[in-house]
């Protein structure tokens, strides 16, 4: 996957997504040990938070598909690497 594959939506898109208020969402993004800065959500330049769909519905999903959540991970980092990569070879 490239990284230009994983879509970053709002926090009231996320908070849908997992079922519970944007409230909860905050609540989580600051207490998850499991959820990291530019991996599982963004700060934009506004100072607006935007989540990464593909890690939060596998992060949701863990309990069903526990690789899937891994496998996702995994796929997020890969991207990372290969375009930080493509913006040092230019």
């Amino acid at each position: 996957m490239k990284l230009s594959e994983f879509k970053f939506i709002s926090k009231q898109d996320a908070a849908a997504l997992l079922g519970v208020s944007v409230t909860t969402l905050n609540r989580r993004r600051k207490g998850q040990a499991e959820w990291h800065e530019n991996v599982h959500y963004t700060r934009r330049d506004s100072g607006q938070y935007e989540y990464n769909e593909t890690l939060l519905q596998a992060w949701h999903d863990r309990e069903i598909h526990p690789h899937g959540y891994i496998n996702a991970l995994q796929e997020f980092q890969m991207a990372l690497e290969t375009d930080q990569k493509r913006r040092k070879a230019r």
